[in-house]
């Protein structure tokens, strides 16, 4: 039945999907079987380009004489999406692997899951794809910018929200930044959806800060979101927090730092940003991201010193930033910090974190045996990993990260 199903069902299902991830912590094998990163991701981008518009209309994802096309470019993108989690590139940060693996999983599931004829659920994870997609293309400045769509996607069913985001998923910076610009600026929609407007600003700023490190760019969003004179009371404070963080950012941006003075900084700017953020408050919403820029560039530095706990740090910071990182990003962080300083009290540290958030995340756990059963194996193992055989007050990583 089209709409016997929950929306907290699918959500509920959409998001014990995720669960599943286990970390990896090695290179996957080269083998001839691997496809080309770029190639795969067109491929992705033009199944999206077709899936998306009509996921954002009932009337035509329902209708039978599309179910062949539907279910042939679900397909294409769970088999994409597959390829790319093999991939070894996948495998340079915690970050990459995870979205990659959840990714490749709930595509897997969409596609699944409609052909058995459960097409609102289908249409749920579809419609949810972009973000995904955000979460890796505005986590930093890598990849390719504003590269020319070979293909013609049809946007005419989506407003400019939806649009935004699908620029942004697909990498078209500039016109995800123009038509982000048109949103900022509409008073209907800071005042008659204020959520969806605000996670259109901070997706948006999320790739001016961490992509293009274009600081009078993000100046000028956040004055042209403190002159809506619609925008909500909340929205307009947090808003004005980020106005002096930016400006900060703004007097200190020309200054050259090293990987340690970096990541000095990113702990800095998270530690103020935990003391001075009200719950439900995304006033630090500035800091955070100049701190995830900053961790990630460090993270990629392979022969950085502190490297477990620059992914403690990204696990804290990821908490930070709701709706802009991957559904237990923060367990694959601290997971990934276990993993590769096990037997430290860095990894006690990042296994305390772990299990009060899968603890957290799945508070019903009880009803489902099975996940239940996952999770607790799961915890018992890397809490075996993590226990510090012989405690050493000095005890520090100093073997960058396991590779």
């Amino acid at each position: 039945m089209r709409f016997g199903k929950s929306y907290f069902a699918m959500g509920l299902v959409y998001g014990l999907s995720a669960f599943m991830f286990m970390a990896c912590t090695t290179k996957a094998p080269e083998t001839v079987g691997n496809v080309h990163w770029n190639g795969q991701m067109h491929r992705l981008s033009m199944a999206m380009s077709n899936l998306i518009p009509l996921a954002s209309e009932n009337r035509k994802f329902y209708d039978e004489k599309n179910s062949g096309y539907i279910s042939a470019q679900l397909k294409e993108v769970a088999e994409a999406s597959a390829a790319l989690a093999d991939d070894t590139k996948s495998q340079d940060n915690p970050l990459y692997r995870h979205t990659a693996k959840s990714f490749a999983q709930d595509m897997s599931q969409a596609s699944v899951n409609f052909d058995r004829g459960n097409q609102q659920l289908s249409q749920f994870i579809v419609s949810n794809m972009p973000n995904h997609c955000i979460s890796c293309h505005t986590s930093m400045d890598r990849g390719t910018k504003n590269f020319p769509l070979s293909w013609a996607a049809d946007l005419k069913s989506l407003n400019d929200n939806q649009k935004t985001q699908f620029f942004l998923a697909n990498r078209q910076y500039s016109s995800a930044l123009e038509t982000a610009h048109k949103v900022i600026r509409d008073t209907t929609s800071a005042s008659k959806n204020p959520e969806a407007w605000r996670q259109t600003i901070e997706k948006t700023l999320a790739m001016v800060v961490r992509v293009e490190g274009d600081v009078d760019e993000a100046l000028r969003i956040i004055k042209a979101v403190t002159e809506n004179t619609k925008a909500p009371r909340y929205i307009q404070r947090d808003a004005s927090v980020w106005l002096k963080d930016a400006l900060q950012w703004q007097s200190e941006k020309n200054k050259k730092r090293s990987d340690s003075e970096k990541y000095s900084l990113a702990i800095r700017l998270i530690n103020e940003s935990r003391k001075s953020q009200a719950p439900q408050s995304h006033s630090a919403f500035i800091a955070n991201l100049r701190a995830s820029s900053l961790l990630q560039k460090v993270i990629l530095a392979k022969s950085f010193t502190n490297y477990s706990e620059a992914l403690y740090y990204a696990g804290i910071n990821s908490e930070q930033l709701p709706g802009l990182t991957p559904w237990s990003i923060n367990e694959g962080y601290y997971e990934a910090c276990i993993r590769n300083t096990p037997h430290s009290n860095i990894a006690m540290k990042c296994y305390d974190e772990l299990e009060a958030s899968a603890h957290r995340r799945l508070p019903n756990i009880e009803f489902d045996t099975e996940i239940q059963g996952l999770q607790a194996q799961r915890l018992v193992d890397l809490l075996i990993l993590a226990t510090v055989s012989d405690p050493n007050p000095f005890d520090h990583n100093t073997s960058g990260p396991a590779r």
